[in-house]
């Protein structure tokens, strides 16, 4: 099945509101998943990466990859790079102050039909 949700973060000083896009789906028991960071600075900042996991080279009695996995994944890469790319444009460099950044789904295409929070 075909997924994908979309995030807001909590407002950011000097750079707005981030927007995180994740999908999701399989495909001969190979998992991909993506995620798209919208950032609202003055560039535009754009970021996105591709996700691959072959299952079929996991033993599936120690560890099931699902949907909610991959999406999982993509989301926590996106907030990583969304820390990464704050720590860069941040002239004090303090990148503790983004470790707990925080998202809500605000839109989510799982149960075969779109519903917004």
């Amino acid at each position: 099945m075909n997924s994908f949700k979309v995030f807001n973060c909590e407002p950011i000083g000097g750079i707005g509101m981030p927007i995180i896009i994740t999908t999701q789906f399989s495909k001969n028991n190979r998992w991909f998943s993506e995620f798209f960071l919208l950032i609202p600075d003055e560039e535009c900042s754009y970021y996105q990466k591709h996700i691959l996991c072959d299952a079929r080279a996991i033993n599936p009695e120690l560890f099931k990859v699902t949907e909610e996995f991959m999406g999982e994944e993509a989301l926590q890469q996106a907030k990583i790079k969304l820390i990464d790319h704050l720590f860069m444009i941040d002239e004090k460099n303090d990148n503790n102050r983004y470790s707990g950044i925080n998202v809500r789904v605000i839109e989510d295409t799982k149960n075969n039909g779109t519903f917004r929070h």
